[in-house]
């Protein structure tokens, strides 16, 4: 018997492949801002904290803001994480319909 031979591929894919990609980061800061947010200020917030940790790892004096920074940062990435992960399992994140055309015929 003759083996067939597998190749394995990854794709890797923005937000837009993904119905609702947004909506479980969105909510996580919702809860904190209290109010609507969007793709925009969310991008926004996460841009300032790596532009805060690049600052404060520059000089001595930044240390304690470094720390406390760091500390902030591994809390939302934990918290946005979760709510990826809750997305996930609960089918709130699903493929668009558009992109399953294309791997469809890309791959078959």
């Amino acid at each position: 018997m003759m083996a067939i031979q597998q190749n394995k591929i990854a794709i890797l894919i923005g937000a837009g492949a993904v119905q609702n990609a947004w909506e479980p980061v969105l909510s996580c800061f919702r809860l904190i801002n209290g109010a609507e947010i969007d793709s925009y200020t969310a991008n926004f917030l996460f841009a300032k904290s790596i532009c805060a940790l690049r600052l404060y790892s520059k000089s001595l004096k930044g240390m304690a803001q470094l720390n406390e920074e760091r500390d902030m940062v591994n809390a939302m990435k934990e918290i946005v994480c979760l709510s990826l992960k809750n997305a996930q399992q609960n089918g709130t994140l699903k493929p668009r319909e558009e992109f399953e055309s294309i791997l469809n015929n890309l791959l078959f």
